[in-house]
Parts: structure tokens; C-alpha cells; sequence
């Protein structure tokens, strides 16, 4: 499809209209429903500051059109994982999947030539970022210039790179999520602002090597991570993982570690304590029965290994979180 408007002299978040009233109709201030053929689903949007947009969305299909839009301005989209799988073809072939807690940050010049919601759809939240002007306005918040171009989401602008988050940035994107009503806009300001900083240049850490493994290697290894995805109560081993895809125990390890930045064993404490988070926000399971079917033997392991990572115990943070 093309597109006639030009965008050079519009502000980046009019710019941002202009693209949210291309893809999908207005229903009130900040709630949008998907246009057709675009796909189908909800998103709600919060201007943060100039130069950053941050977007909840519950998609259960999603058409890559429009791509000539964004090309036409600067910008990258930190996309934050909640719940569901998304699969995307890039046009350079390469195939890109995220799943429940991980974050794919993509660059405006780099297109989809399809894209697969898992089934059940998905729910996501998006900080875009127009660079020139985020990258100001990050700089205003910390009295700082510290960050230039050469440091701030460099190199991005045609690449995708997907890892999962780690305990700071999903604590982020879940504080985002259940905002206390009081000064609800101040929090998602200092919260954004956080995860700017954290993620500015993750574009040139480990996680970028993924480009350079080949499609089989990284298929093997995402299928050893969607086993540890599906068996959370499980202890499987690296050698049952290894022998499960077919791929060297050594090999696995370090590949596992290339691609996602963490071992195979943090990234399965990972998936547990995401899953149990979620549990004790969206269930009336007890803290055993959650600590059962996140893979822990006895609820006071449970408790320890949770305090670790979120700095409370459950019980405090269904107490916190809980909405109902």
C-alpha cells in the first residue's frame, strides 16, 4: 500500500496519530479498535513525553501493511511480551519469535513479510520511540547529554533482536501494567524513563549474535526453550533437552546462552517466577498449588527463590498487584 502524506514537518506524536488512524479506529481518548484488513483487536495509547509513545495491545491477528509508513521516520519499538506468541518472517527470511516475558526491540527500516499470532492472540505493551526526540527527552530527565547517537539504540534502524527480559525490566513492564490510580501518569513517566535507560544499547550486547546462527541451530534451540516453557513443573535436564532436539549438550548450552543472554537454568527461574507472578494476580490458587505448578518442591523454596528475584514474598505481591 502507499501512502502520500508527508510526515517531515509533523511532530512525533502527531506523526504517531497519523499511523495509529491508519491502522485502526478511535473509540475514545486512548482506546482504539484494529482496522481491517490490519487485523483484529485492541490498543489503548499514553503520549509519555515528547518522543515517546507507550501502547497496550490484545491482538488475535495482526497483517504487516503500512511498513512504508514507518520507514518514513526514525523510530524503534520496544515491545514487551505479557502473555501469548508472536512469530514474525522478516524480509531478510529471518524468522523472529517472541513468547510470554521476552522483549523484541525492532528498527523502522527493517519489514515483516508475515506475521503469526499464536493461538489465543496476544497481549503486548510498546514503547515506540521517535530517537531524535526520546533520545532529548531522556537526556532533559537526567540532566545529562550523555546520550548521543552513537549510544542510543545504535544501528538499529534495520535489525530486530529478541531475549528475555530480565528481573528489572520485567518488574517495568508488570509495574506498567498495574499502575495505582494516584498519580498513575507520573509513574508510567519515571517507569519508561527506566526502561530507556536500561535498554538503550542493548543493541550491541550478545543477544545480536542470534543473527549469525543458522535457521536449523536456532530452531533447536527455540524448541529446547519452548520445553522448558511448557513444562514448568518439571525438572527436565540439559541431556533429556538435548536429547529431545537433537542437538549436543555443549553445543545447546552455549547457543542457549548466546541467543537469550541467560543459562538454560536462569532462564527456566525466569519462566517460573514469571508464571507464578501471574498466577497470584490473575488466580485464587494457593501459594502451594502455584508453587506446585511452577516447579518448586514445598512452598518455603517457593517463597525463598520468589524473594530473590522480586525482593517480596507472594504473598506480599498478590497483595500488591491483585486488582480484584
Amino acid at each position: 500500500m502507499t501512502f502520500d502524506w508527508d510526515l517531515s514537518e509533523k511532530t512525533s506524536n502527531e506523526q504517531f496519530q497519523i499511523y495509529m488512524q491508519l491502522i485502526s479506529k478511535k473509540d475514545s481518548d486512548s482506546t482504539y479498535h484494529m482496522n481491517a484488513p490490519v487485523g483484529e483487536g485492541i490498543m489503548r495509547s499514553f503520549h509519555i513525553a515528547p518522543g515517546v509513545e507507550l501502547v497496550y495491545s490484545e491482538l488475535e491477528r495482526y497483517n504487516c501493511i503500512y511498513t512504508d509508513v514507518k520507514r518514513m521516520v526514525k523510530s524503534v519499538e520496544i515491545m514487551y511480551m505479557i502473555d501469548g506468541t508472536i512469530e514474525l518472517e522478516m524480509e531478510t527470511h529471518r524468522f523472529v519469535k517472541a513468547n510470554k516475558g521476552d522483549i523484541a526491540i525492532m528498527g523502522n527500516q527493517i519489514g515483516a513479510n508475515k506475521c503469526i499470532v499464536g493461538a489465543g492472540g496476544i497481549r503486548c505493551m510498546s514503547l515506540i520511540l521517535f530517537l531524535d526526540e526520546s533520545r532529548e527527552t531522556l537526556n532533559e530527565f537526567l540532566h545529562t547529554k550523555d546520550f548521543q547517537e552513537d549510544n542510543f539504540f545504535p544501528n538499529i534502524e534495520h535489525d530486530i533482536v529478541c531475549f528475555p527480559a530480565t528481573p528489572r525490566l520485567d518488574r517495568i513492564f508488570q509495574e506498567l501494567l498495574h499502575l495505582p490510580p494516584e498519580h498513575a501518569s507520573h509513574y508510567q513517566y519515571l517507569l519508561c524513563m527506566e526502561a530507556m535507560l536500561l535498554l538503550a544499547d542493548r543493541r550491541n550486547s550478545k543477544e545480536s549474535s542470534i543473527t549469525y546462527f543458522n535457521q536449523l541451530t536456532r530452531d533447536k534451540v527455540h524448541a529446547a526453550r519452548r520445553l522448558l516453557s511448557n513444562h514448568l513443573s518439571e525438572d527436565l535436564s540439559i541431556d533429556v533437552l538435548s536429547d529431545q532436539v537433537h542437538l549436543n549438550r555443549t553445543t545447546l548450552q552455549k547457543l542457549f546462552k548466546e541467543i537469550y543472554g541467560v543459562t538454560i537454568y536462569e532462564y527456566r527461574k525466569q519462566i517460573r517466577i514469571q508464571e507464578a507472578k501471574n498466577r497470584l494476580v490473575s488466580t485464587t490458587d494457593s501459594i502451594t498449588e502455584i508453587a506446585g505448578t511452577c516447579g518448586y518442591s514445598n512452598s518455603s523454596k517457593f517463597s525463598d527463590a520468589f524473594k530473590k528475584v522480586t525482593g517480596c514474598l507472594p504473598s506480599q505481591w498478590r497483595n500488591q498487584y491483585r486488582t480484584s
